[in-house]
């Protein structure tokens, strides 16, 4: 073991917090008793249509009224509808328990609160989402979400072959369905507009309705690790490595890469005797992006830079 940490040849694990692991048990409670209860409500319909009553459709008020005026009459069915029917009226009062547990929870998180206002996205959902990230920021880049949820497309490569397959399904499956089930509900039932179901009904009508929902899906846990993070939006490429440049390389920019304009306006700014430096920090990523900005004639110009020059130096 200790030779394994000496060299490195061992694979770090996230160990998630208390809390988390706590909603993580009732979650998985309440789902094992909603599985039980559709189980129990299955298996009577199973029972009657052995005997050819047929349940039909039925709300969930009327079913226990449905069944025992199917079964009334039978000397074996009555009981045994009877002796079912309270064991799925025990199971759907504790699960009423445990749900309301959880609205409590979600209402008492920000995060959570966040995460609902998105169209189509419930409380079981955010919070699925919530526990299972844990901490947004032991992810390098918010991209990193969708094969952490399986939701990429699987890669086979060998020689000169190379194909694309369906989607690796690997790691948490509750968070998973979770939020194809989102991606499904924005797709299909939520009437109101909004850029990322416009977005998902273009990639539909070119490459049909599967494919959207787990674009879409993907693209939920990517801008939702933005929004826990802190952050309203994923940042761009460029933005990302422009950022990249200024906290690792530390070096001045020669100007070579800028175009003319940019060159022509720094002329003008370098003759200019009211320049000011103002620097900010970019509080949606770990790394610290410089900017200047530069007034020339009340007119602002936005330069960026890597070091932090003094305001008496000249600008190059």
């Amino acid at each position: 073991m200790a030779q394994l940490i000496r060299m490195g040849w061992f694979r770090p694990v996230h160990v998630k917090t208390v809390p988390a692991q706590e909603i993580r048990a009732l979650l998985t409670g309440r789902k094992l008793l909603q599985i039980k209860l559709r189980d129990i409500e299955l298996g009577i319909r199973g029972l009657l249509r052995g005997f050819g009553l047929k349940v039909g459709k039925v709300s969930e008020g009327k079913y226990d009224a449905r069944i025992r005026e199917l079964a009334t009459g039978h000397p074996m069915l009555e009981p045994v509808a009877a002796a079912m029917l309270q064991a799925r009226a025990s199971l759907r009062a504790e699960y009423a328990k445990l749900h309301r547990m959880l609205l409590r929870i979600v209402r008492a998180d920000a995060v959570c609160r966040r995460f609902m206002t998105a169209p189509g996205i419930g409380a079981v959902v955010a919070v699925s989402y919530r526990t299972a990230v844990d901490d947004p920021t032991r992810f390098h880049k918010s991209r990193d979400l969708g094969p952490y949820f399986g939701l990429t497309p699987s890669k086979y490569q060998s020689g000169e072959v190379d194909r694309t397959g369906r989607i690796t399904k690997v790691g948490d499956v509750m968070v998973r369905t979770a939020l194809f089930e989102a991606a499904h509900v924005i797709l299909t039932r939520v009437t109101r507009f909004s850029t990322l179901k416009a977005w998902a009904l273009r990639i539909a009508k070119q490459r049909g309705f599967k494919r959207a929902k787990v674009a879409l899906a993907r693209k939920l846990a990517v801008g939702w690790c933005c929004i826990a993070c802190g952050s309203t939006a994923p940042t761009s490429a460029g933005a990302r490595q422009r950022r990249k440049r200024t906290a690792g390389s530390g070096k001045e920019d020669n100007g070579e890469q800028s175009s003319s304009i940019t060159r022509s306006r720094r002329r003008d700014a370098r003759s200019s005797e009211a320049a000011q430096v103002v620097s900010w920090a970019d509080e949606s990523s770990d790394h610290v992006h410089l900017r200047s900005a530069l007034t020339v004639s009340s007119v602002p110009l936005y330069v960026d830079h890597v070091q932090k020059p003094e305001p008496c130096d000249v600008i190059r």
